[in-house]
C-alpha cells in the first residue's frame, strides 16, 4: 500500500481520482438538496471529498458551478449516497433524468469532478 501520509490533498486526489465513481445523481425541482452515489474502488478509506460540480443546460451552456465539501465515511470497496445543498434555491431547475415537475422548470445536466480527498 502506498504511503499517502506525506501527500498533499491535491496529490492524493490524483492518485485515487480513477478509483472514485459517481452515479445516480438526482435533484427534483422542489428539492433543496442534491444526491449522488459515490463508489470507492480503491484500497483506502476516505473521510472527506471535495467535489466541483458544474451545471449545464441541455445545449451544454454552463448555468452554474459550485465546490462542495462532503464529510463522509467511505470505506474501500463500498458505495455511499451523499446529499448536499442544491445550487437551486428557488426550485427552478431539475436534473434531466429525474422526474419532470408539473410546473415549468429548466432541466440540467451535471459534470462532477473530484478535486480533493482525505
Amino acid at each position: 500500500m502506498k504511503d499517502t501520509g506525506s501527500l498533499l490533498m491535491d496529490s492524493l486526489a490524483n492518485v485515487y481520482r480513477d478509483s472514485i465513481r459517481f452515479s445516480g445523481f438526482d435533484k427534483i425541482a422542489s428539492s433543496k438538496k442534491e444526491s449522488v452515489f459515490v463508489s470507492n474502488n480503491s484500497i483506502a478509506s476516505f473521510r472527506l471529498l471535495l467535489l466541483t460540480i458544474s451545471y449545464h443546460d441541455l445545449e451544454g451552456r454552463q448555468l452554474h458551478s459550485q465546490t462542495v465539501k462532503i464529510n463522509t465515511d467511505l470505506p474501500a470497496g463500498e458505495t455511499r449516497k451523499i446529499d448536499f445543498p442544491s445550487f437551486d434555491t428557488q426550485g427552478a431547475f431539475y436534473y434531466y433524468k429525474s422526474n419532470a415537475p408539473r410546473r415549468r422548470a429548466t432541466p440540467f445536466k451535471v459534470k462532477i469532478q473530484l478535486t480533493g480527498i482525505e
